[in-house]
């Protein structure tokens, strides 16, 4: 069987746990999901790394009904804002139908 590598470093493939590892600001505790060289709240430049969670609240979503040659259509692509802080763009394993797509309350 082939590795999964992830294609991005706050990806981590941990057999059946993955999961996203986000940096957070020393000074101010603001959440990154990627790589930082200062904050973009308080200009720190000191962070350490952190597990985030696996649950948070859909933005914004579209339907993409056309793709790169091999990826399968409809898909769902949003922005979640992660329980715990961080927000990730993301394809999302929901049903495509927009009346199923379950977001934020209020939206829609």
């Amino acid at each position: 069987m082939t590795a999964r590598v992830p294609l991005v470093d706050y990806l981590v493939l941990d057999g059946d746990d993955p999961h996203l590892v986000g940096n957070v600001c020393a000074a101010c505790a603001a959440v990154y999901v990627d790589r930082r060289n200062a904050c973009g709240r308080c200009g720190g430049t000191s962070f350490t790394k952190r597990r985030l969670a696996i649950t948070g609240t859909l933005l914004t979503f579209t339907v993409v009904h056309r793709s790169a040659p091999g990826v399968e259509v409809p898909f769902v692509s949003g922005v979640v804002e992660l329980d715990g802080g961080g927000t990730v763009r993301a394809n999302l394993r929901v049903d495509p139908a927009p009346e199923r797509i379950p977001w934020a309350a209020g939206c829609g």
